[in-house]
């Protein structure tokens, strides 16, 4: 059956115009009879802004990757890689198979943040800091100093094209551990001659955090003797005297 499709316009005063063609999106369904693991191992990086949104991303990930068994992990880990932002809290997990993958994400968060002491599994958070700072304290680089993590990178990548077995997994610890202490992998390289697609993986999971200010309800306002606003007061005055002195005068 053919896709349904929509346009949708929107007209504005200024004479600014816009017309939008939608079609609807069909996800390519594969049998889960049909799932090879086409890789010899499987580098899936996760990545958030602090320690605890990344605690709650690695949670997500082993959701759906215990969900999803009709998605080829090779699309997944790739999807991981090149279609979510690398922030300042890393994880990598290295692993053989699914299965492999799967057990050591469960020990993650189960034994948060023990869990990251285990083969193939590393962690790191890093932040960028002037070059002029003198003592710098943990997980804190500067812009030159993660030049250098970068230009290892590549060169790691630039061996990893023909290697197989032991040799390539040594090489994938070597790049994770890099990612981990602030380096930016390049990982189209490592599926290079492969045909990795892009596929639905888990949103960030943004911190369920109030930015707004509050404003208060109009009746925790009002209040008679804040004199917050001025206001026109009727008065009763006697003026029985004003008029003895007009009939005097």
């Amino acid at each position: 059956a053919l896709p349904r499709r929509c346009g949708v316009s929107s007209f504005g005063l200024s004479g600014t115009n816009c017309h939008l063609v939608l079609e609807e999106y069909n996800s390519i369904q594969a049998n889960t009879d049909e799932i090879k693991e086409s890789a010899d191992f499987y580098i899936l990086p996760i990545s958030a802004v602090n320690k605890s949104t990344l605690q709650e991303f690695v949670k997500s990930y082993l959701e759906f990757i215990q969900r999803e068994n009709n998605l080829d992990l090779e699309d997944i880990c790739y999807s991981a890689a090149t279609g979510r932002g690398h922030y300042g809290a890393r994880i990598i997990v290295i692993a053989n198979n699914r299965d492999e993958l799967v057990e050591k994400l469960k020990i993650i968060v189960d034994k948060w943040p023990d869990g990251f002491n285990q083969p193939g599994v590393y962690f790191g958070i890093h932040k960028i800091v002037s070059e002029n700072k003198e003592h710098k304290g943990k997980g804190e680089l500067t812009r030159g100093e993660k030049a250098l993590l970068d230009d290892k990178a590549c060169i790691g990548l630039d061996s990893i094209v023909d290697k197989e077995g032991d040799e390539r997994y040594g090489l994938l610890e070597e790049i994770g551990d890099l990612y981990v202490n602030g380096a930016d992998i390049e990982w189209e390289r490592i599926y290079f001659g492969k045909n990795p697609k892009r596929v639905s993986i888990p949103l960030y999971p943004f911190a369920q955090k109030r930015c707004w200010i509050r404003i208060p309800d109009i009746e925790e306002i009002i209040d008679e003797d804040f004199g917050m606003y001025y206001t026109v007061v009727w008065e009763q005055e006697d003026l029985s005297d004003i008029k003895d002195k007009e009939n005097q005068g």
